[in-house]
């Protein structure tokens, strides 16, 4: 029955490692410049994924479509807007020219939720203009997640689940109870039964370790947190009743041991006490 509650685990644990690369794909921001056959095209810097409640600053190039020519301020204006994915619009602001390129400011108050926002810039000399929209995403760590660190974490988790599952094989190889007869009286102290609980305690610690693990890569690189908040709930309940498992943990072993050696005085006498005592 543990081995196939750890199999099932393992299966679980395989799921969301291969969520970490699947949910990070398709998160590079796009965009469209809008212009006429006269106009400008606007060209933002490269962007990748926002960090949370962090100040961005967003540049972008105006390039004039007939010329080919980078456009200034003497004559020309840029507002960029901001707006969360229902349309509301949270931030709009007049543009800086700074020398060959245009510039905004985003407070990180604008990206305190890990949501997808749109963005427009509109350019104008009050003859001519052009426009750009795309999307901002921002994440807990505002880093995306490559495929070979996907990879990799997988792989790290992966040995640690496959040191647990092996525990459970190496446990069956230790005596759960002393060596008693067919008639439940006990003819030796095995002390090697204590090491079975040892195993279960570090299957214990290894189990906290890693929701620890994979609740943080989640947080980091996950852009949905609802999986990251319940592996980490899961963390900290575990992580909680550890003090309270160590200590019925302490207290069994020095109960057992107290009985063990005073089963041993007794078989030494000659006395074999029965599985009642």
């Amino acid at each position: 029955m543990a081995k196939k509650i750890v199999l099932g685990v393992l299966f679980v644990f395989l799921i969301i490692l291969m969520s970490f690369n699947v949910s990070s794909a398709g998160v590079i921001n796009t965009y469209v410049s809008i212009s006429g056959d006269k106009g400008y095209i606007i060209t933002p810097t490269l962007q990748g994924l926002i960090k949370q409640s962090k100040d961005y600053i967003f540049n972008f190039f105006v390039y004039n479509k007939t010329s080919g020519l980078t456009e200034g301020n003497s004559n020309l204006n840029c507002t960029f807007y901001l707006s969360k994915s229902n349309g509301e619009l949270i931030f709009t602001e007049n543009s800086t020219y700074m020398n060959g390129y245009w510039s905004n400011k985003i407070l990180g108050d604008n990206f305190s939720e890990l949501n997808t926002y749109n963005y427009g810039v509109e350019c104008s000399n009050g003859e001519i203009g052009g426009a750009l929209i795309g999307v901002f995403k921002t994440s807990y760590s505002g880093k995306e997640i490559s495929t070979a660190q996907s990879i990799l974490y997988g792989f790290f988790v992966f040995i640690i689940i496959f040191f647990m599952f092996s525990l459970f094989f190496i446990i069956d190889k230790f005596p759960k109870s002393n060596e008693r007869d067919e008639e439940g009286r006990i003819l030796s102290i095995s002390y090697l039964k204590y090491v079975r609980p040892v195993i279960l305690f570090t299957e214990w610690m290894l189990l906290v370790g890693v929701l620890y693990i994979t609740s943080n890569l989640a947080f980091s690189y996950l852009y949905d947190t609802l999986l990251a908040k319940v592996l980490f709930v899961l963390f900290r309940i575990t992580f909680g009743i550890t003090p309270l498992i160590v200590i019925l943990w302490l207290v069994w072993i020095f109960v057992k041991m107290y009985h063990d050696a005073q089963f041993q005085k007794m078989i030494k006498r000659g006395i074999y006490p029965s599985r009642r005592l």
